[in-house]
């Protein structure tokens, strides 16, 4: 997992925070303020793990900035069961133009994150078939 970490983080350099809301819709439970002024690495784990619907609540913006901070911690703090690969992977399947708009050594770290959880058996079936399709590279 250390080359995958490595890959990770060569492929999302830290670059401004973007601007604007970070949260779309009206009702974001703290997240905006949480992830607001605050680069995407170093976020507390447990706390993300907290945040289940995250992912799905960012701009496309914001999510293709914050979505390694998800991954990061799932491999640096890792549970067992760890629900942070579910919430990617919904995520992923979900969010088809903004998993498609990364780079593509974005896309590429992504795919592998994924495919080292694609034993996990709640990981699945069609959602996990669909996020991989959503990272042509």
């Amino acid at each position: 997992m250390e080359d995958l970490r490595r890959e990770i983080e060569a492929a999302f350099p830290l670059t401004p925070i973007p601007a604007g809301p970070l949260v779309q819709g009206p009702d974001d439970h703290g997240l905006e303020a949480f992830l607001g002024g605050h680069a995407w690495r170093g976020h507390d784990a447990a706390e993300l793990r907290r945040r289940p619907k995250a992912l799905m609540q960012l701009t496309g913006a914001a999510f293709r900035y914050y979505l390694p901070a998800f991954l990061m911690a799932s491999i640096e703090h890792p549970e067992d069961p760890d629900i942070l690969p579910a919430m990617i992977v919904g995520a992923i399947a979900s969010r088809g133009a903004d998993a498609k708009a990364l780079t593509p050594a974005q896309r590429k770290a992504v795919a592998r994150f994924l495919a080292a959880h694609v034993d996990d058996a709640d990981l699945r079936g069609g959602k996990l078939l669909t996020a991989l399709a959503n990272l042509p590279q």
